[in-house]
Order: C-alpha cells, then sequence, then structure tokens
C-alpha cells in the first residue's frame, strides 16, 4: 500500500487574509512525498525527484490489454438501461 505525506524540507504553505479587503494570499511553497519514492513533487525542494513507482506497473497492465486485444477481446458494451 502507498501512501502520501507533506514534504518537511520544504512544505511552509501559509494562507495570509487581509481583514480589510477580506483577500486572501498564500506564501510558502508545499511538496509531497510518496512512501514507495520517498522523494518530494516540488521541483524547487531540494529533496525532490520524479517517481516512476508506477510505471513498470502500467506498462504490465498496457501490454496485457494489447495482448487481449489481439486475441480478439472486447469490452462489453453498456447496458442500455
Amino acid at each position: 500500500m502507498t501512501s502520501m505525506g507533506m514534504c518537511t524540507v520544504c512544505s511552509n504553505l501559509k494562507f495570509v487574509f487581509d481583514e480589510d479587503s477580506g483577500a486572501a494570499s498564500r506564501e510558502g511553497e508545499v511538496g509531497w512525498k510518496v512512501s514507495c519514492f520517498g522523494k518530494c513533487s516540488n521541483p524547487a525542494c531540494p529533496d525532490h525527484g520524479e517517481c516512476t513507482c508506477f510505471d513498470e506497473q502500467m506498462d504490465r497492465r498496457m501490454d496485457f490489454l494489447r495482448q487481449q486485444l489481439e486475441r480478439g477481446w472486447r469490452p462489453a458494451p453498456p447496458d442500455d438501461d
């Protein structure tokens, strides 16, 4: 199972509200880390990395689907309820 959490290296996101105008502004950065990879999604973070954890799984699924289609399998049409 994969989990996701905020990066402790770069996440310092704050929202500032102006009481006079009622406007909100955003300050800081936020980055996310996926447990299978452990690197941050924020390109500005020193701990940034590109997650490729799901690439192999997706490639296997696409290969399986291609094989099934080559064998003549077709998805069932939707029911007309």
